[in-house]
């Protein structure tokens, strides 16, 4: 959480724990005006030297929150997207927007909310389904076109992000889909 302040038009951005030290602080000097204008004066000057303190070493009171700029962002989800059918290594994507592999990292969180590899396992589920929606391919076949090792691991992720397993939301969503010859044959010698 943070709070803007405006000090002689420039913006201060303050942590949250510097913003509960400088409320206690400017609390304790309207508390005392009332009573004791000398701990008043004492309580406003802490609150004086805590701010100048952080201003005169050029350090900022919150520090900068970064993210991927929006040209780093669209070239990471591209790749991503491009290449969900193989391996997507850290580095990769960071070299490819010029950033350590532990900055990219952190800078990922902070531009999509949840780390590298969760948003490439919930794209990989997401084509996964698309691809149980619009083909009539196995799941060991979607698994591998999803980029990921096997049924067991589509099983695994798939249940993780929706909830479900596969077969039971294949079941559930592509019922709906007219049943070709070659489906209709599947379903004839799986209860034979």
């Amino acid at each position: 959480m943070e709070t803007q302040f405006e000090i002689a038009t420039t913006p201060l951005r303050i942590h949250a724990d510097v913003l509960d030290e400088v409320s206690r602080l400017i609390e304790d000097v309207s508390t005392a005006l009332e009573t004791d204008f000398r701990i008043a004066t004492q309580a406003a000057t802490r609150l004086a030297a805590l701010l100048s303190a952080r201003l005169a070493d050029g350090r900022p009171i919150l520090p900068a929150r970064g993210g991927l700029a929006p040209w780093q962002k669209r070239k990471v989800q591209r790749a991503i997207e491009e290449g969900l059918e193989g391996s997507l290594p850290i580095e990769a994507l960071a070299r490819l927007v010029s950033l350590s592999p532990s900055y990219f990292c952190r800078a990922f969180k902070e531009s999509f909310a949840e780390t590298p590899h969760a948003y490439i396992i919930k794209r990989r589920v997401e084509r996964a389904r698309t691809l149980m929606l619009t083909t009539s391919e196995s799941l060991s076949q979607i698994a591998l076109a999803s980029g990921l090792a096997d049924q067991a691991h589509l099983c695994h992720c798939f249940r993780r992000v929706t909830g479900m397993t596969p077969a039971a939301w294949r079941r559930n969503y592509v019922g709906s889909r007219p049943a070709t010859g070659d489906d209709e044959n599947r379903r004839l010698a799986t209860y034979q």
